[in-house]
């Protein structure tokens, strides 16, 4: 006689409280069935997704990384460029603490007008993605601005 299915709901860890009795997993492991809820759906989907997870995790760091070298590249190019500059300004009696801020003040400007155009880009990016392929995604796309998102962007930017 077969013993009909019936999923039950419950909420993750409290099996208890729907009436399921997870004593039989560590009695009999070999009868080859186990619980599962939402929080455990597959070991194997675990473990792919935490090795997913770690993957993005290291391709942000190195990008991370990759751009801090070419922000320092263009900086030091930047500085050699203006060797002429700065000489004469020393020439001409500025102190080397002026010449530093006057340096700093430039590259801030020029990085403030970088982050201006990538969030400004970034803003854009899933407005253009909504449109060009909105269709073609399964599940509906809302694209949003979100002001206190890019505010803190900024704010970590500098």
């Amino acid at each position: 006689m077969a013993v009909p299915y019936q999923p039950r709901r419950c909420p993750a860890g409290r099996y208890a409280s729907c009436g399921i009795d997870r004593s039989g997993e560590s009695e009999i492991p070999e009868a080859g069935w186990d619980i599962r809820a939402r929080g455990n759906i597959s070991p194997q989907f675990s473990r792919n997704l935490d090795r997913f997870t770690e993957f993005l995790t290291l391709v942000g760091l190195t990008s991370l990384i990759v751009g801090g070298v070419g922000v320092a590249n263009a900086v030091r190019g930047f500085v050699e460029r203006k060797q002429q500059t700065i000489a004469a300004m020393k020439a001409l009696g500025a102190t080397g603490s002026t010449v530093f801020i006057l340096m700093l003040t430039q590259t801030m400007l020029v990085a403030s007008a970088g982050v201006i155009v990538g969030a400004a880009a970034g803003a854009a990016l899933p407005f253009a993605v909504a449109s060009a392929f909105g269709s073609m995604i399964p599940f509906p796309l809302a694209p949003a601005i979100y002001p206190s998102v890019i505010g803190k962007d900024f704010s970590m930017a500098f």
